[in-house]
This record gives structure tokens, sequence and C-alpha cells, in this order.
């Protein structure tokens, strides 16, 4: 409960870069025992299955205080693509961590900022 991490996984664990420039050999990128979390990606049934994993987060876990959303929305298996229903994720995070920061590119707290420390 001392320490929190933020795990952001994707090409550059490959290629142990900050940034990627776009043009790296797809096959750099060899997971092991990693596939799609959910076999509910691209439907509406994901909003619930992320609304009820946000929950436990949320409840279950002591302070929370920010909450990363990164807007990936890449193609799945099939080019499914999800629509994600970022109004109720915000709405849950406010009624269980209502201090917590919630980083969005369009979301509430684009600043980062805890909410501790705005200025309201």
């Amino acid at each position: 409960m001392e320490m929190y991490a933020f795990v952001h996984f994707g090409m550059n664990t490959f290629t142990d870069r900050e940034w990627g420039t776009g043009s790296e050999a797809e096959a750099l990128f060899h997971p092991t025992a990693l596939d799609r979390n959910s076999s509910l990606y691209g439907t509406p049934a994901y909003n619930d299955c992320f609304c009820n994993q946000l929950t436990e987060l949320l409840t279950g876990y002591g302070d929370i205080f920010y909450v990363w959303f990164d807007n990936a929305c890449g193609e799945g298996e099939n080019g499914i693509r999800q629509q994600y229903d970022f109004p109720r994720y915000f709405e849950l995070i406010r009624k269980y961590q209502p201090d917590a920061a919630i980083f969005n590119d369009f979301g509430p707290d684009g600043s980062g900022i805890p909410a501790k420390s705005r200025v309201r």
C-alpha cells in the first residue's frame, strides 16, 4: 500500500525507446502468453465488463489518487473498434474515489493534477 505502479505495455517495451517512430518491424513485438483480455471487446457488453473491473479497483484497494486512460482504440480482431463509455467511467470514479484525478484527452482533469490540489 506504500507504492503505486503505472504500467504501459507496447512496442517500446521491445525497442527500449521512450517514443516509437512507427517504422519498427512488427516482428519485434513478441510477447508470450498474452492475447486480447476480453472476448467482449468491440461490443456494448465490454463497457459493463470494464465498469465491473473499475468498480473493483475503486472499492477494494484503498485510496486511488489518479486514474489514467490512454484513449487507445486500435482495431481489434476482425477490425472491431470499441466505443468506450467514458462518461460512465468518470461517474464511477467520482462516486467511489471523488478525490482522484482523471486523465483523459477530453476528460475532466486533463491536467493530471490531483483533485485535492486543484483550485475549485
